[in-house]
């Protein structure tokens, strides 16, 4: 591959964790919207049984009813501006 002033061989890069990415909450992450559907599946809607990094069965409760279930995105009628 030829090298162009743009682009060399040796130049730094980093690779993204697409389970990183902010999606409905700045403080939610998609693994934790991902954790939160797949920990339901297992366990149902037994919030205390449901262990998410160090969000409450409280934070989780009103996250998966506010966002998962009534998919109301805080009253947006888009995804514009969510994550931030």
């Amino acid at each position: 591959m030829k090298e162009t002033d743009s682009h060399k061989r040796g130049h730094n890069y980093y690779v993204l964790d697409k389970f990183q990415m902010k999606i409905l909450q700045s403080d939610w992450t998609a693994r934790n919207e991902f954790m939160i559907i797949y920990e339901m599946m297992h366990n149902g809607l037994v919030w205390s049984d449901i262990t998410i990094d160090s969000k409450s069965s409280d934070d989780l409760f009103f996250h998966f009813y506010q966002y998962i279930y009534n998919f109301q995105l805080s009253g947006k009628d888009n995804l514009e501006g969510l994550g931030e």
